[in-house]
C-alpha cells in the first residue's frame, strides 16, 4: 500500500514530466525590408513561420528544447538568429534584406 507521501511526491513527479514534455512558444515580431514569408528553422527544421504586410512581421516558434533559431526570408536568404527563450516575447527588426541573387551581367559602371 502506497502512503500519502510516496503519492504526492509521485503525483509532482508526473506532473513536472509531463510539463517538461510540452512545447514552449517564443514570440517574436519587427518589422523587415522585404515581401513574402519570414520563416523559423531549428536543426534544418521549419519551427514558425509569418507572413510580411506591409513591411511588419509576426511568427510564433515552438519547440521543446532550446537552441539557436535560424531566420530565413522565403526560405533561401537568411536573415540572422536568436537563442529560443521559453514563453519569450522578442521585438527582432531585420534591415535592408541583399537580394538572395546576383544582377545580371553586362551593366556598366
Amino acid at each position: 500500500m502506497i502512503n500519502k507521501k510516496s503519492l504526492i511526491i509521485l503525483l509532482g513527479i508526473l506532473a513536472i514530466s509531463l510539463i517538461s514534455a510540452v512545447p514552449s512558444p517564443h514570440a517574436f515580431y519587427g518589422t523587415i525590408s522585404g515581401s513574402g514569408t519570414i520563416t523559423a528553422k531549428m536543426d534544418g527544421i521549419s519551427v514558425g513561420s509569418g507572413s510580411i504586410v506591409n513591411g511588419n512581421y509576426d511568427l510564433i516558434v515552438e519547440t521543446e528544447s532550446g537552441g539557436t533559431i535560424y531566420f530565413y526570408l522565403n526560405g533561401n536568404t537568411l536573415l540572422g538568429t536568436y537563442e529560443f527563450e521559453p514563453f519569450g516575447i522578442t521585438e527582432l527588426n531585420f534591415g535592408t534584406v541583399a537580394p538572395s541573387k546576383s544582377p545580371t551581367s553586362g551593366s556598366s559602371s
